[in-house]
């Protein structure tokens, strides 16, 4: 496919090895993931939730953002998440992918919705 990446990135890391400059609005925050391709960079965060709470809700508020803050900036955040934990917080879901925010699931990451995405070089 043509794309480099990093695992467990920070934004000095993204700098050092894509030569891309971002403000990570905290001391250098670490993604899971930092894809760069078709000269675009993709921030990826993964996570599975096996039960509801709290941490999801405040999850999905603080993805949201990081959201806004890095699109600002050029970068696309992608949030890969599954578990049965979301059922009893669907309304936290809703808001992220309202605001026009990437959202997988396993399934979705099996059928190459990730893929589509890079191709597509984001909004």
């Amino acid at each position: 496919m043509g794309f480099s990446f990093l695992k467990q990135a920070k934004v000095s890391d993204i700098e050092r090895n894509f030569g891309i400059i971002i403000d990570s609005g905290e001391v250098d925050r670490t993604v899971d993931f930092a894809i760069f391709y078709n000269h675009r960079l993709f921030l990826i965060e993964v996570n599975f939730y096996s039960t509801s709470g709290s941490k999801l809700k405040a999850t999905a508020g603080e993805y949201r953002e990081m959201a806004k803050f890095w699109r600002s900036q050029g970068a696309e955040f992608v949030w890969i998440t599954d578990g049965k934990g979301w059922l009893d917080s669907k309304s936290a879901i809703k808001e992220y992918i309202d605001d026009g925010f990437y959202l997988l699931n396993l399934e979705m990451l099996k059928r190459g919705c990730l893929t589509e995405i890079l191709n597509r070089g984001g909004v």
